[in-house]
């Protein structure tokens, strides 16, 4: 999805850094989150375990300077409550 930002040319990398900078900084955006910049589209992969953090890693890089848009690949996992559990031993 592409969204019009102000006209700031940052280099992929900066891009990379600071969208990074930011998701490590949201608390609700999962470690797993992953981030690419390609001609400064932001590219969001991994799993996450709910919608909303999807959503909150998808809100936090639309606000990254210089990104010309976000492609949102994260996918949300369902686990059912036996499934986190430990089993015994």
């Amino acid at each position: 999805m592409r969204f019009a930002r102000h006209a700031i040319h940052r280099s992929d990398a900066e891009i990379f850094a600071a969208a990074r900078r930011a998701l490590d900084r949201n608390p609700r955006v999962p470690a797993a989150v992953r981030v690419h910049v390609n001609d400064g589209t932001v590219m969001l992969t991994g799993s996450v375990r709910a919608m909303w953090e999807r959503d909150a890693a998808d809100q936090t890089v639309r606000g990254v300077d210089g990104a010309h848009g976000v492609e949102n690949d994260i996918y949300v996992i369902n686990i059912s409550d036996a499934e986190l559990e430990t089993p015994d031993e």
